[in-house]
Formats: C-alpha cells, structure tokens, sequence
C-alpha cells in the first residue's frame, strides 16, 4: 500500500529565496529515489517562506531509506540553519 508523506518546511523570511533554490535542486533526485511514485514542491500563496513537499512512496521500507540518503541528509543539513522552525514530516496511508 502506498505511504503519502507531507513534509513542511517553514523558512525565515529573508532566507525563503535561498532555501526554495536548495528544496527545489532535491526534487528531481527525490523523483529518482527508488520507491519514490511522486514527489512535487509547493510553496504557500499567502507565504512565501512556507514549502510543503507532497510525496507519494511504495511503502515504509522505501521513505526509510530515502531519509537515511546522503543527499537528502546534506539538504537537511544546509537548510537547518535557515529554518524558522524545526521541519516537520507526516505520514498518510490510505483508507
């Protein structure tokens, strides 16, 4: 069964131009990530510093392993510092 993840990431103001370039460089490597079915980034309307990545994976084994990536470790890492609050990620199955 497929496992939806939504993962928000609320940036400093001054900073949302910065971290939009590096969580929209992580897209299509995400895309290409084995177990991965979808992945799109949005930014809210009403705040540009606000980002939501809305993924769809084959099952938990797959997101556990995405998140274990070198690549999506070092993302993590170089947006840390430009996050207004820690990220939060949250998991959906279907009903």
């Amino acid at each position: 069964m497929a496992l939806h993840v939504i993962a928000h990431f609320l940036v400093l103001p001054d900073k949302a131009e910065a971290a939009g370039a590096l969580l929209r460089a992580l897209v299509e490597p995400i895309r290409r990530d084995p177990g991965c079915q979808r992945c799109h980034l949005a930014v809210d309307h009403d705040n540009p510093a606000a980002f939501v990545y809305i993924e769809e994976w084959r099952d938990e084994a797959a997101l556990a392993a995405h998140l274990r990536d070198a690549e999506v470790l070092r993302l993590v890492d170089a947006v840390a510092p430009m996050l207004a609050q820690p990220f939060s990620l949250h998991r959906y199955s279907e009903t």
